[in-house]
């Protein structure tokens, strides 16, 4: 096969990748935002995060979060965008995250995070969740009390 003729067939591959991912994305946005619904439910259950009003909003591509609690006055917020390219999630406010939408081995539509490794739904929805909702443990008082 002629060079050109190689350059040709991988940027048409690049293409077909391309469209699958656009294809999937709002998909995979929905599913993530699911994910991260039951967690707010099973949060809101609970009768330590139950003294927090939490809400959310958006629209096909924008989500948003905001928890208040009461008795501190305080308020956090987290913005969830699909990238207008299909290519990745943003997530700014309180949480400052990108996640990567990519083929993975199976073929399939995956999240991945900023080293490029697959991350599950679950994942996803703790690491945008957890600064949120728990503040006081991102940073342990001892290095002995992070846990792995």
């Amino acid at each position: 096969m002629h060079w050109i003729e190689k350059r040709i067939y991988e940027q048409q591959e690049r293409d077909e990748r391309r469209a699958l991912i656009a294809r999937e994305s709002p998909k995979i946005f929905d599913a993530l935002w699911t994910h991260i619904l039951d967690d707010i439910r099973l949060a809101n259950q609970t009768a330590y995060i139950g003294i927090m009003q939490l809400g959310t909003e958006g629209n096909s591509s924008t989500r948003e979060m905001t928890i208040y609690r009461p008795a501190a006055r305080e308020r956090k917020e987290v913005h969830i965008k699909l990238n207008s390219d299909g290519f990745g999630i943003t997530v700014s406010g309180i949480v400052d995250r990108t996640l990567r939408l990519r083929i993975c081995k199976d073929g399939s539509v995956c999240l991945q995070d900023a080293y490029g490794q697959k991350i599950e739904f679950r994942e996803a929805s703790q690491e945008i969740l957890d600064p949120l909702l728990f503040p006081d443990l991102q940073k342990a008082e001892f290095p002995s009390e992070i846990k792995q």
